[in-house]
C-alpha cells in the first residue's frame, strides 16, 4: 500500500510541474496561416504575406444603419455618426487609416511624396519647364482664395503640382458611393466607413481588441441607441471563426468529459478505476503541450483543440489494460501478455500521425508532434505506472448482466463471407460514378461563416468600390525600373478591362500517400471501412479536402487499434469474453470524442468528423466469422 501512495504522489507532482512549465512557457497562436503550406517561392512568399499583413487583408467595412421604431435615425443623424465615428477612430493607433467620404488630405500616404513624379502620368506628356511650373503656381494662388484653401494649406509648400492628390484620383475606384452630408452612404440608406487596421487580418486576438474598439466608440456616441452598427471584412471574419471555435471546442470538451465518465462508471462501476485511468490521459497531454513549448515559439489554438481529440485515441490504454485483466488475475501479468498487442497499436497510430508532419504545414506539424509525444506517454505510463496502482483484485467486466446480454445479441447477428466482396465492389462502383470533382479545390467552400454574412459583405464592397481580397496581381521584373515600366505598360489594358467591368479569375489546382494471412485480416477491416466512408462521402457529393484527410487518417488508425484486439488470439478460451466488453466501451467512448466534433462547424459544412465513429472496422470481417 505505501509503494501505490509513493508512486502515486510522485506521478502527481510530474503533472504538476509539467503543468508549471505550460503555464510559464505556452504562448497560444491565433494566426490562421500557421494552417497554410508554407512557402517556398518568392511569389509565394508575397502572398501570404499579403494575406496576412496586406492592406486589403486589414480592412474593414463598417455600415451605420437605422433601427426600426419610433427612434429610428435620420440620414442626417446617421451621417453625423459616421463624422463622430471616424474621429473617435483618427486618433487611435490600432487604426491607421479612417476614411468615410470626406476630403482629409491626412488620409494620403506620405511615403508617396518622394515618389509622386515616378508614378503620377504628369511628366509622361507634359515636360517640367518654367511655363509649367508657371501655369502651376498661378492655378495654386487661385486655390487659396477660394473656401478650400483650408485643405490644400499643409500640402502645398510640398507638392505645388499637387501629383498626389492627381495619384489619388487616379486609383479611386472607377463607382463611389454616394455622398449625403459630406459622407458614404449605401443604396440601402446606410452610412458607410472604411477602416485599415494596424493588426494582422489572421491575427483574431489583435482583431478582436480592434473591433471591441470600435464598438465601444460607436456606442459612446451621443445618438448611437438609435441606430446600429454593422461589420464586415477578413479581420471581423477571423474573429467570429475563433470566437466560434473557442466556443464549439469548449462545449465539445464539456460534453466529452461528462460521457466519458459516465461511460466508465457505467462500464466498471468504479470510482478508483476511473480516476487512474484519468492519469496516463493527463500525463500524455500534459507532456505533449509540455514539448510543443520546447519545439515551437508559439502553439495555435487549432492545434490544441484538434489534437486533444486526436489525443484521445491514448484514453483506450487504460481502458484496454482494464479490460483484459481477468477476475483473479494480477495487474502486472496482465499488462506484460497484453503489452506486445499494445504497443504495435501505439506505434500504428505514432506511424499514422507522422503524415501531418510531413505536409509542411507548420500547424499539422505541431499536430503531429503533440499527438505521437502523448501517445507515447499514454502508452507507456500505462505500461509500467498503471498496473502498480490497480486494485489488487477487480470484477471481470465480461461477467456483467447486460453486457453478456449485448454479447448474446450480437452473436445473433448473421455473417455470410461474402460481405466483404460486396462491400470492396460497392465501393469501387460508387468511387467511380461519384459526381462532381474528386477534390475540394474551391478554399471558399470551407469557410464556416453563414452564407448571408459573405453576401453582406460582397453587397458592402460593390457599395464601397473597395478591393476583393481573393485576387492579386503581381509584376515582377529584375529591377525596380523593370517592374515601375511593366507596370507602365500594363495600365492601359488594365484601364479598358475596368472600363468593360471585366474581372478575371482564376483558379487553385488541387494536387493530388506474424504470416501475411493475420496481417490482411487486420489491415483488411480497416482498410475497407475507411475507403467505405471516403465512397460515401463521394457520392454525397462531397468533394475531399485537408480536413476530411485529417479526419479518415483518424478513422483508419481507431480502425487499426480495434482490428489488432479482436485479431488477437492467445490460446485462452476464457480470454475471448473480455475482447467484447473491450470494443463495447471502447466504440462507445470514441462517439463520445467524436459525435460532438462531428457538429463543429469550423472545417466545413460537411462535418468530416463524423468518419471514425459511424462505420466501425470491426463489422466487415474478412473470414466471415464472428470477431474474436
Amino acid at each position: 500500500m505505501r509503494g501505490r501512495i509513493t508512486l502515486l504522489v510522485a506521478w502527481l507532482l510530474v503533472l504538476g510541474g509539467l503543468g508549471y512549465t505550460v503555464s510559464q512557457r505556452l504562448k497560444v497562436s491565433t494566426d490562421l496561416r500557421s494552417f497554410m503550406p508554407a512557402p517556398t517561392t518568392p511569389d509565394q512568399r508575397l502572398l501570404m504575406e499579403q494575406v496576412g499583413e496586406g492592406p486589403g487583408s486589414r480592412l474593414l467595412l463598417l455600415a451605420i444603419s437605422s433601427r426600426a421604431g419610433s427612434g429610428a435615425a435620420s440620414d442626417t443623424q446617421l451621417a453625423a455618426l459616421s463624422q463622430g465615428l471616424a474621429s473617435a477612430l483618427k486618433g487611435d493607433k490600432r487604426y491607421s487609416q479612417v476614411l468615410n467620404g470626406g476630403f482629409d488630405l491626412g488620409a494620403l500616404d506620405p511615403r508617396l511624396l518622394p515618389y509622386r513624379f515616378l508614378l503620377s502620368p504628369t511628366l509622361d506628356t507634359q515636360p517640367l519647364d518654367e511655363g509649367y511650373l508657371a501655369d502651376q503656381l498661378q492655378q495654386r494662388l487661385d486655390d487659396l482664395s477660394s473656401p478650400g484653401a483650408g485643405m490644400l494649406k499643409d500640402l502645398l509648400p510640398r507638392d505645388p503640382t499637387l501629383e498626389v492628390l492627381k495619384l489619388a484620383e487616379r486609383w479611386a475606384p472607377p463607382k463611389s458611393p454616394e455622398l449625403r452630408d459630406g459622407v458614404w452612404f449605401s443604396p440601402q440608406h446606410e452610412a458607410l466607413l472604411v477602416v485599415q487596421t494596424a493588426a494582422a487580418g489572421f491575427d483574431p486576438d489583435a482583431q478582436t481588441l480592434t473591433i471591441n474598439g470600435i464598438q465601444d466608440a460607436f456606442h459612446g456616441l451621443p445618438g448611437s441607441a438609435g441606430a446600429s452598427l454593422d461589420l464586415s471584412g477578413p479581420g471581423y471574419f477571423s474573429m467570429v471563426i475563433g470566437a466560434q471555435t473557442k466556443h464549439q471546442a469548449e462545449w465539445i470538451g464539456r460534453i466529452s468529459t461528462v460521457g466519458f465518465i459516465a461511460l466508465l462508471l457505467l462500464a466498471y462501476r468504479s470510482f478508483s478505476s476511473l480516476l487512474f485511468g484519468a492519469l496516463p490521459i493527463a500525463s500524455a497531454a500534459l507532456a505533449g503541450i509540455t514539448v510543443l513549448t520546447l519545439a515551437f515559439p508559439e502553439v495555435h489554438g487549432i492545434t490544441l483543440a484538434f489534437g486533444f481529440t486526436l489525443l484521445g485515441v491514448a484514453q483506450e490504454y487504460p481502458i484496454r489494460v482494464m479490460s483484459h485483466r481477468r477476475s483473479g488475475e494480477d495487474a502486472l501479468q496482465s499488462v506484460r501478455a497484453l503489452w506486445p498487442l499494445l504497443l504495435t497499436a501505439i506505434a500504428s497510430a505514432c506511424i499514422a500521425y507522422l503524415a501531418f508532419y510531413a505536409s509542411g504545414v507548420n500547424g499539422l506539424k505541431q499536430l503531429a508532434v503533440f499527438t505521437i509525444v502523448g501517445l507515447l506517454v499514454a502508452g507507456f505510463s500505462t505500461r509500467y505506472l498503471l498496473p502498480h496502482l490497480l486494485p489488487r483484485t477487480v470484477r471481470d467486466v465480461a461477467n456483467l448482466a447486460w453486457l453478456i446480454r449485448v454479447k448474446a445479441l450480437v452473436d445473433a447477428l448473421p455473417r455470410p463471407r461474402w460481405i466483404p466482396a460486396v462491400v470492396a465492389l460497392a465501393i469501387v462502383l460508387m468511387l467511380a460514378l461519384a459526381p462532381g470533382s474528386f477534390w475540394q479545390n474551391n478554399l471558399a467552400a470551407l469557410t464556416p461563416l453563414p452564407q448571408d454574412m459573405l453576401m453582406h459583405d460582397a453587397r458592402l464592397r460593390e457599395a464601397l468600390g473597395a478591393p476583393d481580397v481573393r485576387y492579386l496581381l503581381v509584376l515582377q521584373a529584375p529591377t525596380e525600373q523593370g517592374v515601375l515600366a511593366l507596370s507602365e505598360a500594363m495600365q492601359p489594358k488594365i484601364d479598358a478591362l475596368v472600363a468593360a467591368h471585366a474581372r478575371r479569375s482564376g483558379g487553385d489546382e488541387g494536387r493530388r500517400v506474424s504470416t501475411v494471412s493475420r496481417a490482411g485480416s487486420v489491415l483488411a477491416p480497416m482498410t475497407l471501412a475507411t475507403f467505405l466512408v471516403l465512397a460515401v462521402e463521394r457520392v454525397a457529393g462531397i468533394e475531399i479536402s485537408l480536413f476530411h484527410l485529417v479526419a479518415l487518417i483518424l478513422a483508419g488508425g481507431l480502425g487499426l487499434h480495434y482490428a489488432l484486439f479482436f485479431e488477437r488470439d492467445t490460446g485462452d478460451p476464457a480470454e475471448q469474453p473480455n475482447v467484447r466488453p473491450l470494443a463495447q466501451t471502447c466504440h462507445p467512448a470514441a462517439g463520445v470524442r467524436h459525435a460532438g466534433l462531428g457538429e463543429h462547424s469550423r472545417a466545413a459544412r460537411h462535418r468530416p468528423h463524423r468518419t471514425p465513429w459511424h462505420f466501425s472496422p470491426t463489422a466487415v470481417h474478412p473470414d466471415g466469422a464472428a470477431p474474436r
